[in-house]
């Protein structure tokens, strides 16, 4: 079970999660907006009742209608417009992988990657980079609690043969994240139940195949939960979630020469459910902030020193999207036109 202080006053899906037996992996939503950076600019969604609402670089709005059932998890924007994935409830049980395209506000879907058998498929993460699509990976299985990873690469008029990149474990795999790496490598991450509590796992595909699957710092007795990764410099920054005491804090580390460096805390105690989003001037990480009781966004250079910070106090419970606007940063809930421009807070 999710251990510590978590904030009850916000995020009843944490709560949800708790009472489900889940609570100690605390995936991240279906419905949070999602931000995603090509060679257009950057590209913002979020879903908004039965349709995915898309606002593309030069400020046009789309409304791209879902089916019944539909949750977008990933977003990549591409040299030939947008993609989006997720899952769909189909006739029968389980969940099963859904992938759409477009360059306007018509949607056409595409077959997802072969699969048979299984009944439970989540957590879909398009991997993408500098306009082009390499492939996909997601989570999938024939128990909710207990799924293996996979993934497939892109061809270019298809997808490639399903590539198993960690089997199922002693407990649950979820909050899966991943980055293109300027290389062209592809990196994974997810946090996994150990039998004591999640630690973060981490798996790499090179030209020869993937990486054994491992924890990508040592074992500890306290939850890392709630991953997210982004490609910076010649590597990428991971940011999550640990419990030190009784409240969970913002850590941080460097993927680079390939292996880890070691994590440090970027944030003060009550700080988590951390999601990068940015674009070429570097990544931003928005986080909640359960002491302030609002969300903040910290700007990072490629070695993941924070630069800059500003935070906002505010009842929303869903997360924001954030987007430059000249000197300041600007927090946005799409559906409800809500927006705050804040003044960044130079880091010391």
């Amino acid at each position: 079970m999710l251990r510590g202080n978590v904030p009850s006053f916000r995020f009843p899906h944490l709560l949800l999660l708790m009472a489900l037996g889940l609570g100690h992996s605390a995936a991240s939503l279906a419905e949070d907006p999602l931000s995603a950076t090509g060679p257009r600019g950057q590209v913002l969604l979020a879903e908004v009742g039965a349709s995915a609402e898309l606002t593309l670089a030069d400020g046009t709005l789309l409304s791209v209608q879902l089916a019944a059932g539909m949750d977008v998890t990933s977003l990549a924007a591409l040299d030939e417009g947008w993609l989006l994935a997720g899952t769909e409830r189909p006739a029968g049980d389980g969940r099963r992988l859904f992938v759409m395209r477009g360059d306007g506000g018509g949607g056409e879907r595409l077959a997802a990657p072969g699969v048979a058998g299984s009944l439970v498929q989540r957590g879909a993460v398009l991997l993408a980079r500098d306009g082009r699509l390499a492939g996909m990976a997601w989570l999938e299985g024939d128990d909710a609690r207990a799924l293996a990873v996979k993934a497939a690469p892109w061809k270019g008029d298809g997808w490639g043969a399903v590539e198993l990149v960690s089997g199922r474990g002693p407990g649950s795999q979820v909050a899966l994240t991943g980055a293109v790496l300027a290389d062209g490598s592809w990196l994974l991450a997810w946090a996994a139940f150990d039998g004591e509590d999640d630690e973060i796992v981490w798996a790499r595909r090179t030209d020869a195949g993937w990486s054994a699957s491992g924890r990508a710092f040592a074992d500890n007795s306290v939850p890392d939960i709630v991953p997210s990764l982004a490609a910076a410099g010649n590597g990428a920054l991971l940011a999550w979630s640990r419990l030190e005491g009784e409240q969970y804090r913002l850590q941080l580390a460097r993927f680079e020469r390939g292996g880890w460096a070691p994590a440090r805390s970027i944030a003060g105690p009550g700080t988590l459910y951390p999601s990068f989003q940015g674009g070429p001037e570097g990544p931003r990480l928005v986080y909640l902030d359960a002491a302030l009781r609002g969300w903040a966004v910290a700007q990072l250079d490629a070695g993941g020193r924070v630069t800059k910070r500003a935070a906002l106090i505010t009842d929303a419970e869903d997360r924001p999207l954030s987007e430059l606007v000249g000197e300041s940063v600007r927090l946005r809930w799409p559906g409800g036109g809500r927006s705050h421009d804040l003044v960044w807070r130079r880091e010391p």
